[in-house]
């Protein structure tokens, strides 16, 4: 049987982080630190589960979910946010949270003065 400690460092670091211990490597203290000491948790029934219970808060507070619509840009007016345009309409809006990938979000939905980073960072 293989020892499951060496298990855990062989499968599961170095799928979720895709990337080289030799130029990752505090990232790959981190995952160790959480796989082992604090361990890593699922949701029963599956991730999907989680949707669900957002899903049913987000209800519970009459709010609106809108899917199946790509989202085209974030805009912004005087510095804040202003719109979503999606692939289907235009939506007014207080506050966004993006949960797509940092550097899409930032290159692809902001224009360039509203980017946190420039795209050559």
């Amino acid at each position: 049987d293989l020892n499951p400690y060496l298990q855990k460092i062989i499968e599961f670091t170095t799928v979720f982080l895709g990337g080289s211990p030799y130029i990752t490597p505090a990232f790959y203290t981190l995952i160790a630190h959480t796989d082992f000491n604090l361990h890593i948790w699922h949701p029963e029934g599956g991730i999907y589960k989680v949707i669900d219970a957002l899903v049913t808060l987000c209800k519970q507070h009459n709010v609106t979910i809108k899917t199946n619509e790509e989202v085209l840009a974030i805009k912004t007016k005087n510095g804040q946010v202003d719109s979503i345009k999606t692939s289907k309409n235009i939506y007014k809006t207080d506050i966004v949270v993006a949960n797509a990938d940092y550097a899409y979000t930032e290159t692809q939905l902001l224009k360039s003065s509203d980017q946190t980073y420039p795209l050559s960072y």
